[in-house]
């Protein structure tokens, strides 16, 4: 049976979803098309629109759901892990001989348990520890790969639980959709990107264990919980979200009870030994910052060169798929309000960063959309799925099919840079090598150096240690010898105006 509701209510909602829509549509093409619009209406049109389809769905009649899943759906069979690790080895396979970058080099120089308590993330770097003279750092970047495929096999048993009404294609879409996310490239290309990856590795694992039936707490759900806070800190809204599944599927209480004394312990101990964050701006636009900017890149996950290059290709065309997808679902409402889930943790997954949280128009920082992206994966997947209307079914795996290939294009595209970088981290380190032995210098200060290309680090940090280990000696600025003080310039180190004699010193 469906829910009735006034005909006039119904027409209401329905208008307020249109309103939304045509003004998401219009600030699209003021945007993109004519050049006039900025950002933020963007993103204000992005809210208003996803307001007004919320409040739709709360008023339009629901669908009779149909075709239950068994609650353990979601072939764990190891043949079908070994597809989605082989998957996105293959997917990342051009990353593998790139080496260490930027913050790889101090990371691996430093002890797992570290003296910085404000990032003690001991799990990862005990791993790298294990891993890396064995198999260097392409096996670090293998490693990276295979916990994204990794993700996308436990994310696809996740959505195989929680969509109950869903046929498994739609738990497929939400795991490919995952793996091929265009703006998962700086957390999976990069080493240290680990992080991030772990956490979503062990956080899906706390996840499908809870969802798990258990006659008491469950211990594996405690271990992934553990295992999550080791590999970084904003494992602590995990609990949250198991509190979330309460909603729709039975979760134990007893467990996640344990699992919010353990994550607040976790953050208690932290906050004393730590230093609070830096809040460097007025906290409304932290908050609006953490509101819009994850669902404005999670809908256009492209670089400001992309969108100006091609506007049409790489912002009207992917923000009016999903716009579609919202408008599709409208129509059937097959979940009822269930989208809100997968949405809340969109929102959950960003909140313990607060004055750190920032994506600039290159896509740095986008491995904060790691977490953030689970629940964006299965939202998608949930919108798509159109029931037994044979034509609104097809039209959500057309969709869903754009999706995948903008995401296959973009996550070859946006490897890219990150080759080019590891190309300019060579010459840095062979010309810096050049420039103090045609000075004879036995140390040497260096400035200037490469921040990123496009997006992808190359010296932001890590340069004294990366030098140490190509055989060149770096002095602090107050100790460099005369004549020994160099500039990056063009593509080479150059002799400061104040050093080009050695005599002026």
């Amino acid at each position: 049976m469906t829910r009735g509701r006034p005909p006039l209510l119904s027409i209401a909602a329905g208008l307020l979803c249109f309103v939304g829509l045509a003004r998401l549509v219009w600030v699209l093409v003021g945007y993109y098309a004519l050049e006039h619009a900025q950002r933020h209406h963007l993103e204000t049109a992005w809210m208003i629109f996803i307001v007004a389809a919320v409040v739709a769905a709360a008023c339009l009649p629901a669908s009779r759901a149909t075709g239950a899943l068994p609650p353990n759906a979601g072939g764990a069979h190891p043949a079908s892990m070994a597809a989605w690790i082989a998957a996105s080895l293959l997917l990342y396979y051009p990353s593998f001989d790139i080496g260490l970058l930027s913050d790889d080099f101090v990371l691996l120089a430093q002890s797992p348990v570290g003296t910085d308590w404000q990032f003690f993330r001991p799990l990862p770097l005990t791993v790298w520890e294990l891993v890396h003279p064995v198999a260097g750092a392409a096996g670090l970047h293998m490693m990276n790969a295979a916990l994204h495929g990794l993700n996308a096999f436990l994310l696809y048993r996740l959505s195989a639980r929680l969509l109950v009404h869903a046929p498994r294609i739609q738990s497929v879409a939400a795991a490919v959709i995952f793996l091929t996310f265009p703006a998962a490239v700086e957390p999976v290309t990069w080493i240290a990107g680990i992080f991030d990856v772990a956490l979503v590795t062990a956080a899906l694992l706390y996840v499908n264990a809870l969802l798990t039936r258990s006659q008491g707490v469950s211990v594996p759900a405690l271990l992934a919980l553990t295992a999550a806070l080791l590999c970084k800190e904003t494992a602590v809204v995990l609990p949250a979200v198991g509190w979330t599944l309460r909603f729709v599927t039975p979760a134990h209480v007893g467990t996640l009870v344990w699992s919010t004394a353990i994550a607040a312990t976790f953050a208690a101990v932290r906050t004393i030994v730590s230093q609070p964050p830096e809040i460097t701006a007025p906290l409304g636009y932290f908050v609006k910052e953490m509101l819009s900017r994850p669902f404005a890149t999670l809908g256009t996950p492209f670089t400001a060169m992309e969108l100006t290059q091609a506007p049409i290709l790489f912002g009207v065309i992917p923000q009016l798929v999903i716009a579609t997808l919202v408008a599709l679902y409208l129509f059937h409402r097959r979940h009822g309000l269930r989208p809100l889930l997968p949405a809340s943790w969109i929102l959950l997954g960003v909140a313990p960063l607060l004055s750190y949280f920032f994506i600039s128009e290159t896509l740095q920082g986008s491995r904060y959309l790691y977490l953030p992206l689970v629940g964006w994966s299965i939202l998608v997947a949930q919108l798509s799925d159109a029931g037994d209307n044979r034509y609104l079914r097809i039209g959500g795996a057309l969709l869903v099919c754009i999706m995948v290939w903008y995401g296959l294009a973009g996550t070859v595209r946006h490897q890219s840079p990150w080759a080019v970088a590891s190309a300019t981290r060579d010459a840095v380190l062979l010309d810096a090598q050049r420039a103090i032995t045609a000075r004879g210098c036995e140390a040497a200060t260096f400035a200037d150096l490469p921040d990123s290309v496009e997006g992808a680090y190359v010296f932001r940090n890590g340069f004294a240690e990366a030098a140490r280990q190509a055989g060149v000696r770096v002095a602090t600025s107050d100790a460099a010898p005369a004549g020994c003080t160099f500039t990056w310039r063009e593509g080479r180190f150059v002799a400061t105006p104040a050093d080009s004699d050695p005599r002026t010193k």
